[in-house]
Order: C-alpha cells, then structure tokens, then sequence
C-alpha cells in the first residue's frame, strides 16, 4: 500500500588524490559536498552531484588546481529500457575563472543478458556558455 521513495543524499564525503606524471607528483582534496538523486517516481529520475578539487602539495612546477564540477542528470524513462537523458558536467576552474556549462539530450537503452546488465546510451551535449580555456 506504501508508495516506495528513494531520495539519497550525501554530504561531505572527502577523497584524497595523488597524481603521478612524468614524475611530478601534486596532492589534492577532494570534496563532494552533495549528491542528490530522485527515484521516487517510475517515470522520471533526477538529481545533481557538485564536487570541488583543490591542490595543497606537490612539485612546484606543477600548476595549482582549483576546480568545481557541477553535473545534473534527468532520466525519463519510455518503457522497454529505453530512456532520454540529460547529464552535462558544468566545469568551473576558480583559479582562472574560466568555466563551461553545457546542455545535452541523449538516448540510452538497458538491457540484460543472464546476469549482467548494460547500459548503452548516446548524449551529444553543446556548451551554451563559455568563459576562457576550458577548465
């Protein structure tokens, strides 16, 4: 009789990354500070995930980070395991204050074979506003 609602949030979940190139070495944070995602309806999924990365060590020749991301995502679902799709990742480098944000459609199926499931999808996606090098 219940109606079943899954609405997940995160917060502040930390992940230290180390990056290794040519043998450069820069430590940085990372801190997703939400992750939101909306099952309650059959028809229509949603939510965002905002991450935020910054550099506190490393090889002085290796340049400083300073980025968030911001990516929001709607599912909306045709029936069969086919399904639309919006899932742009906005990029903002707060070093340089350069940014992008873009918008996309796509198509996706899923389909199962024994135990696996795949997840097959297309999203073509435009950048609608631009500022500086992409970040």
């Amino acid at each position: 009789m219940g109606q079943s609602v899954f609405l997940k949030k995160v917060s502040f979940r930390k992940l230290l990354i180390i990056e290794l190139d040519a043998k450069r070495l820069r430590l940085c944070f990372q801190r997703s500070k939400h992750v939101l995602f909306d099952g309650r309806s059959k028809k229509i999924q949603w939510g965002y995930l905002f991450t935020w990365q910054h550099s506190f060590a490393g090889d002085s020749d290796v340049n400083y980070v300073n980025t968030g991301a911001f990516q929001y995502f709607v599912f909306y679902q045709l029936g069969k395991g086919h399904y639309l799709r919006s899932a742009p990742v906005c990029a903002f480098d707060l070093r340089t204050e350069a940014y992008t944000i873009p918008v996309g459609l796509g198509y996706g199926k899923v389909m199962k074979k024994g135990n696996t499931v795949y997840n097959a999808f297309i999203e073509p996606q435009v950048s609608l506003i631009d500022e500086g090098p992409n970040p």
